[in-house]
């Protein structure tokens, strides 16, 4: 039984503790402006101004706009989104993709391809001589 009330009164206690505890301002409020910035003039006036400022009524907050689609919409449009991807995923399932023999894709596409007249393809020593040519050129030897 007192195990029980301790469970109860000890939290109790410590939140009324808590509701004690001054909480200062927020640092923002309390400093000043840095008369040395440049925008020191120009935060002042505003502030002067906001002071001043009337506050806006209820009646000027605008209604909500007629040409945006409800939240019903939305979520329709949502669930769509997902119906197709799950249709997807069960398509991907079915059709797995055929990648056992890229050699014989690669080949397939090159001869559906008409290359011409182009030149072989460089071999890897005279790619390395290419590069360094190119960062002795970029070095300005």
């Amino acid at each position: 039984m007192v195990s029980r009330m301790i469970r109860f009164v000890a939290p109790a206690a410590g939140l009324l503790a808590a509701a004690c505890v001054e909480i200062p301002d927020p640092p923002i409020v309390s400093r000043a402006v840095d008369p040395t910035s440049p925008a020191a003039q120009r935060v002042l006036r505003a502030a002067e101004e906001a002071k001043t400022a009337p506050y806006p009524r209820w009646t000027d907050v605008p209604t909500y706009p007629q040409d945006v689609r409800p939240l019903t919409a939305w979520n329709a449009a949502a669930e769509d989104v997902m119906g197709a991807r799950d249709e997807l995923g069960r398509w991907r399932q079915a059709n797995p993709p055929e990648l056992t023999d890229t050699e014989a894709f690669a080949r397939s596409q090159r001869e559906q391809v008409d290359v011409g007249d182009l030149p072989p393809a460089p071999t890897p020593e005279e790619s390395a001589a290419y590069a360094r040519e190119q960062r002795a050129r970029a070095a300005g030897d």
